[in-house]
């Protein structure tokens, strides 16, 4: 499989950026957000599955290579802030001038924004970077049937991962992951199964156009490293109409990248470990003819375990936007051949936003619902209805001073025509 593709970016978005102190006067400034980028991609994957038997074994084997490469061209734009007489407004400088004309319409009232304020400045492009991202990958893995109730799965993964930009940073990086498993089916209805794998994140992956660029502070790091157990079971009951899942599990991740300085920008060093271990439940069926469920519950215990030498008090403390419990519940009903009835719920608890964990946003319970109609062969009408009670929650809660706000109550309908 062979893939190209081509992509474009480019936007200027006023910010409300509430982090210099503005907001303590009813104050916010219009912070600048832009980007202008132009990246492509050529991408080939060759694969090869063979099944065959050595002795009384059986082997099913995948394998196969893929190789990528990749070049992002991306530029962010100078957008002046000027009071009049050509003053510029530092972020945190808007209770110097003030909202509205006095500071050339870059700072504006916190509870009452006019979106129709004017605005004169001058927009400048910068200088792009061209950052080139170039891999190679190969790989193979077995599952051998031992016997007719036991089963052995392992593969082994090369990656080869080469990053340059125009600024002359750059990162070149080889490895090597593996996975194992085993599987025992004590019944035909039933299985037991334990798995280890690892994973890699090298420096630079979003290659020039994401939150994890390679730059001065992380270049010539080691990259992240994944291990992740798991023990877990299947069931299927009553004649396969129910389906039960659990696994405990674990993943730690070693040489983190984490800053051995203090300040924004500050140098990192792959010295950081974190770990996430908990409990995955599910439950899938068709009870009956009319009415069918899906549920599961998780518990994640995460801890910062090494956040190196600038922020050890936070060893010890939880993950951000890793919540300790989430929940999920639907069930669906079709009292007639052509109507279908839905409703579920979806639970989270309480996440932090920061790992010195002083930032959170509260847990919530959204529910929702659905129906769909049959009027004939050909004709099918169905109405979705997310977030039923309009529930005010966030969807992500992040470092600084901000949360992503998730979508109030939503009604769609879709009318279907087939021919």
């Amino acid at each position: 499989m062979t893939r190209y593709a081509e992509s474009f970016t480019d936007y200027i978005a006023s910010n409300p950026d509430d982090s210099q102190g503005n907001v303590v006067n009813g104050l916010v400034i219009r912070n600048v957000k832009s980007n202008n980028s132009h990246n492509e991609t050529l991408v080939n994957q060759t694969d090869l599955i063979a099944r065959f038997t050595t002795g009384s074994v059986e082997h099913s084997l995948a394998t196969g290579f893929e190789f990528s490469s990749e070049e992002t061209i991306r530029a962010t734009y100078l957008v002046e802030q000027l009071a009049p007489g050509g003053v510029t407004i530092p972020r945190g400088g808007c209770d110097m001038f003030g909202a509205g004309a006095p500071s050339g319409y870059n700072c504006t009232d916190l509870y009452d924004p006019n979106p129709n304020d004017p605005w004169t400045g001058n927009i400048t492009l910068r200088a792009p970077t061209t950052t080139e991202v170039d891999t190679f990958g190969a790989y193979i893995f077995d599952t051998v049937t031992l016997s007719e109730n036991l089963l052995f799965n392992a593969g082994v993964r090369y990656d080869d991962f080469s990053t340059e930009t125009s600024t002359d940073l750059s990162n070149d990086d080889s490895f090597v992951t593996y996975q194992a498993g085993l599987v025992y089916k004590p019944r035909k209805n039933g299985s037991i199964y334990a798995s280890f794998g690892t994973s890699v994140s090298p420096s630079g992956v979003t290659a020039g156009d994401g939150s994890e660029n390679i730059s001065t502070r992380n270049e010539d790091l080691e990259p992240e490293k994944g291990r992740n157990y798991e023990l877990g079971t299947k069931w299927e009951l009553y004649g396969d109409h129910l389906s039960l899942e659990a696994a405990i599990f674990r993943t730690d991740v070693i040489d983190d990248h984490v800053a051995v300085e203090a300040g924004r920008g500050a140098p990192q060093a792959a010295v950081g470990k974190t770990r996430v271990q908990g409990i995955e439940l599910s439950a899938a069926g068709q009870l009956t003819d009319i009415w069918s469920i899906f549920g599961g519950y998780s518990f994640l215990d995460s801890e910062i375990i090494d956040a190196g030498p600038i922020n050890s008090d936070t060893e010890g403390n939880q993950l951000p936007n890793t919540p300790e419990h989430s929940f999920s519940l639907w069930t669906s009903v079709a009292p007639i051949e052509q109507l279908n009835i839905g409703g579920g719920a979806f639970c989270q608890s309480e996440r932090f936003g920061n790992t010195a964990n002083t930032k959170s946003v509260d847990g919530y319970c959204r529910y929702d619902a659905n129906a769909s109609y049959l009027f004939s062969e050909k004709v099918a009408f169905q109405l979705n209805v997310q977030n039923l009670t309009d529930e005010r929650y966030y969807e992500r809660v992040y470092t600084n001073h901000m949360a992503t706000i998730a979508a109030g109550r939503s009604i769609t309908g879709t009318l279907r025509f087939s021919f």
